[in-house]
Order: C-alpha cells, then structure tokens, then sequence
C-alpha cells in the first residue's frame, strides 16, 4: 500500500501539506497574515488591525481570527494584549525550534502545536539489517511510515521521523496526523496494547540525501538523530521511530531537578 502526500511530485517543495484551497481557514489567514509582516505591510513594531477588523477582512468569524492569530503568537511573530491589541514583534520566525522538557514523558511526544505529515507508507519485509534495528526476526512484515513534522502554519519542517510499527497494527495510519497525540499512545488506544518501557538512542549524524530534500537543508548537513524503541509488557518491540532533526533548527532542553538530600 502506498500513501503520499498531495505535494508528493512538487521537487521544490515535495513535503509541503497542502494548506492552500483545502487547508483550514485559519491557517490561510496565518500564512497570509505572515506574508503580509515579510513583506512590511504591518512592520515591526506596529498593530495588527482588531479582531473585527481582520473578520471583516476575510469574512470569518472572530473565532477563526483568533486562531490565525494564536498560532502567529505561538512562532513569536506578534504579541496579544487583552484590551491591548496585537502588537508584532518579528517579520520572520525563528526557525530553530527549542523544545523544554521537565519530565522523562516529555521525551517521547511533540507539543502540541507541531503536526505530523505522512509522506508515504507501505509494507516492508524486514531483512537482516532492518531486522536488527527493529529487534524482530528477519523475515517479518512491518509497516513502513515515512512522516514530516512541522510547527503549524511554518515553512521550516523540524524533523522527519520513518516510523515502523508491527504489520497487525498497520491500520493506525488512518490515524496519524489527526490527533496531536504521539503515534505509540494511538497504538495503545486503538488496540488495546499497554507500553511498558522505552528505549531511546540520541546520537549526532549527517542528513541522508533522502532527507534532505524533505528537510530543506544540504545533503550532509549535521543532525541530532533520535531512536525510540516501544515495548509491551512481554518484552516484544511494536514500534520503533527513527527521526532526524537538522542541528540548526531543534534544540531538547532538559530541566533535572535533584530529590532527596545530598552530601558535602
């Protein structure tokens, strides 16, 4: 089975959601919004026209304004002031995405205002290499998801992440990127599975020229790469992701705090 994207045969920009004619409207209003302070229309330092304003502007409600605006606000474009108005702070998002974690959880999912694309998925009988990346017996059938993960409504993609689950679970792609929740949990939920411990591999590693283009950065560019093993209670690994985020554009930033007493 193969499933791709709507963009899949733009070369410029094949990993690209379609959030045009058929994206939600608020996205519309946020990219256009965010044309508009690249271009100088509204400069830094100026006001965004009201809520009303802008409702009036697109025919939308102030409902869908509000959530242009919040997802603006959550790139760090513009500033919003109860009583006070929207106040732009940038023309350009930061394209490094930082993402601070205070507990071990934190580790294994996204905000949730990042989304997860499919790009492309099938079948695959693991080989012998593929095998011991997946800790199954070679010979076994997985279900190959290949997936990109953008902030809502920005260009720069934080990660592309190929995620493997065990072929009788194959049917969760309907699922990913409709909910926020991250893949293992939907897993869990849909098939009454329980995860029971976590592996992760965090290494330093050059983007594949399969990567790159998705990535939107040069082949070779260095990259944190990240690998998670999922396992159930008897042991037996049913997914495993393996995601590559470009070093100039994701940050992990830990918060460890010390328990209990300790000694000169």
């Amino acid at each position: 089975m193969q499933r791709k994207s709507k963009n899949a045969d733009n070369k410029t920009k094949p990993s690209v959601p379609a959030r045009t004619a058929g994206g939600p409207r608020y996205q519309q209003i946020a990219d256009d919004l965010l044309a508009k302070l690249r271009d100088g229309t509204h400069p830094v330092g100026s006001m965004l026209p009201t809520e009303v304003e802008l409702s009036g502007q697109y025919s939308v409600s102030r409902y869908t304004v509000r959530e242009a605006l919040r997802l603006l606000e959550a790139m760090g474009l513009v500033d919003r002031r109860q009583g006070a108005g929207t106040t732009v702070n940038a023309s350009d998002p930061d394209e490094r995405f930082v993402q601070e974690m205070t507990s071990v959880d934190e580790l294994l999912q996204y905000p949730e205002n990042t989304r997860l694309y499919v790009i492309s998925a099938k079948y695959v009988e693991a080989g012998e290499a593929l095998a011991e990346r997946l800790g199954c017996t070679p010979g076994e059938t997985w279900q190959q998801i290949d997936t990109v993960r953008r902030v809502t409504a920005t260009a720069a993609p934080i990660c592309t992440t190929t995620i493997f689950v065990r072929s009788e679970y194959g049917a969760i792609l309907d699922d990913i990127g409709t909910v926020p929740e991250p893949v293992y949990a939907q897993v869990q939920k849909r098939f009454d599975l329980q995860l029971a411990r976590v592996g992760i591999d965090l290494s330093a590693g050059p983007v594949g020229e399969g990567r790159a283009e998705l990535l939107e950065v040069e082949p070779h560019a260095p990259a944190l790469l990240i690998m998670r093993r999922y396992l159930d209670p008897k042991g037996r690994i049913f997914e495993v992701s393996e995601s590559c985020h470009p070093a100039a554009r994701f940050t992990y930033r830990l918060t460890l705090r010390r328990t209990g007493r300790t000694e000169d």
